[in-house]
């Protein structure tokens, strides 16, 4: 299982990543995440700390010369704001995010009730149930399935079409991603891209799909009947077989994956974020805990 480092930038974390391997010169280097680049500048103090342990790995100043964007690396960490896993800048997940999240849950899955869809908590969501009975500390959203059964591609389209205009005439606000992947926004003051994502599930020639994550051998009486979870103190649908979904997701290790910056993504199992595109700045650490930075 892969270890995973927090980088904090003046004591708040920015970023989480793998631990990369050691170079032959003995140091680590950690790649600037793509969506830090135009904030590369100033001053201050850096840390790698454990994410599992809590403790340093490797600490030191940096120095960054002047940054392309008006707020430098510091004014980010001041701000509160944090790279998600999909390499965004974004607010870091707190409680009132969490409470407005559950709020858009309950609403969501009882929208999706009365329309007649069979529908559950799945992804991190169902994660966090599992795992601690909560969402996730570092999770920015909430993960709904609605399942359709077995079905060509083709109908899994015209349905994601037909419940994205059930829950519009339920006063829901839609982003469509895919014919397969719909985000309601949940729409709190401060966090107003909050959002529950809901994704098709269907058998297609003996084979289930949930995209985007998932794809493999399951059956439908590890869905069906529908079972329940408790998250936050409240009881929620969740698949039969809840720990076959999730190694179905996440591999072996799927009811406990290493925890980092949110909800964990199949090609990255074991943790990290998405940082975006490589870079050719980074962070440095060596044998003798200090951090040396370049840009």
């Amino acid at each position: 299982m892969a270890r995973i480092v927090d980088i904090e930038i003046d004591g708040n974390r920015l970023w989480s990543e793998p631990m990369p391997p050691v170079s032959p010169a003995g140091r680590r280097w950690l790649e600037w995440p793509g969506a830090l680049q135009p904030h590369l500048g100033g001053t201050g103090d850096a840390v790698v700390r454990d994410q599992a342990t809590g403790a340093a790995i490797a600490r030191g100043a940096y120095a960054l010369g002047r940054q392309r964007d008006a707020r430098t690396l510091a004014d980010l960490s001041r701000a509160g704001l944090v790279v998600d896993k999909w390499g965004k800048i974004g607010a870091a997940p707190t409680s009132h995010l969490h409470q407005a999240l559950m709020a858009g849950l309950d609403r969501v899955l009882a929208d999706l009730a009365a329309a007649g869809r069979v529908a559950s908590i799945t992804g991190g969501t169902l994660l966090g149930a599992v795992r601690e009975g909560a969402i996730l500390e570092r999770d920015d959203d909430a993960d709904v399935f609605v399942y359709l059964g077995s079905m060509h591609p083709a109908e899994v389209s015209l349905e994601s079409y037909a419940i994205e205009r059930e829950l519009e005439e339920r006063g829901h606000r839609i982003i469509r991603h895919s014919d397969a992947h719909l985000q309601v926004l949940v729409g709190i003051p401060g966090a107003e891209a909050a959002h529950v994502d809901i994704f098709m599930g269907f058998f297609h020639e003996g084979v289930y799909h949930q995209p985007i994550a998932v794809r493999g051998r399951f059956t439908e009486q590890q869905i069906l009947p529908l079972g329940t979870a408790s998250l936050g103190g409240r009881t929620y649908p969740a698949v039969a077989d809840p720990e076959g979904w999730l190694e179905l997701c996440y591999g072996q290790d799927g009811a406990c994956p290493t925890p980092h910056s949110g909800s964990v993504l199949p090609w990255e199992r074991g943790g990290g974020s998405r940082t975006g595109s490589a870079s050719t700045t980074s962070i440095a650490t060596s044998g003798n805990g200090r951090v040396s930075a370049r840009a």
